[in-house]
């Protein structure tokens, strides 16, 4: 499973959002992630939320896909937008911007 992964955010500002078309090398950013996209998660190149765990169900079946997934503070999500290109290391807990 990959721990580093580069890619560009999706961010959701409302978890009630339907997913559809996501694009290639997509990190999803959510304030948390909802069982409903469960079956997105084999598309996604990582996942950053503001609240959940490393147990929560979501956390689980993307370990199992090799997905990076990572829990942050607020204020790191609050630096999050969609279109940024970025690192993530989910094994460190980092996030690394490429580009504006």
């Amino acid at each position: 499973a990959a721990s580093v992964v580069t890619g560009t955010i999706l961010r959701v500002p409302q978890v009630s959002t339907q997913l559809a078309d996501l694009p290639t090398t997509c990190i999803l950013v959510s304030p948390y992630f909802d069982n409903r996209w469960v079956q997105l998660i084999p598309q996604l190149t990582g996942i950053i939320v503001l609240q959940g765990s490393r147990l929560a169900h979501s956390a689980i079946v993307a370990r199992e896909y090799g997905i990076p997934y990572l829990v942050v503070s607020s204020a790191q999500f609050a630096e999050l937008s969609s279109g940024q290109r970025i690192e993530l290391d989910a094994r460190q807990g980092q996030i690394r911007l490429l580009t504006v």
